[in-house]
């Protein structure tokens, strides 16, 4: 029998910080986060920073689990990074989570597609699927042609 989580994400949020204003990373919960899918950067960004609103499910018990982000590059098919937050919600609603995936120039290059996978540890359940494209003014306009 499989697990159930008894946390859920209500909506993810993404954004992507030009290489060139990296000092953006530093106040990740102020950042204006969107749920934008395509993002332009000049030639590489500097990281990544997702903002997840998660929800208990048994409001009258308060929960705790481990939970992982996982940042794909879809495009070379490789695990870039990967981070772990202890959620803890004592009978509340939500709580909202902040993570940045802060990059090395080569790292998070434009014209790449990558994937950010959210997962219960403790169940092994996929919480939210998220996927994003970088691009700049040499990549083709069109969604079609990347």
């Amino acid at each position: 029998m499989k697990k159930q989580s008894p946390i859920y994400i209500n909506n993810i949020r993404f954004y992507v910080c030009d290489y060139d204003k990296s000092n953006e990373l530093n106040s990740i919960f102020l950042l204006p986060y969107d749920s934008r899918h395509d993002f332009c950067v000049n030639g590489h960004s500097a990281g990544i920073a997702v903002s997840t609103q998660f929800c208990n499910e048994r409001q009258d018990k308060g929960v705790r689990r481990k939970v992982s982000y996982t940042l794909i590059d879809m495009t070379d098919r490789y695990e870039v990074a990967k981070k772990f937050v202890n959620v803890v919600i004592a009978k509340d609603y939500f709580l909202d989570v902040c993570i940045s995936f802060p990059a090395e120039v080569s790292e998070l290059a434009a014209g790449h597609t990558f994937k950010i996978v959210v997962c219960d540890e403790n169940s092994t359940q996929t919480l939210a699927e998220g996927t994003i494209h970088l691009f700049d003014s040499t990549t083709p306009s069109s969604p079609d042609e990347w």
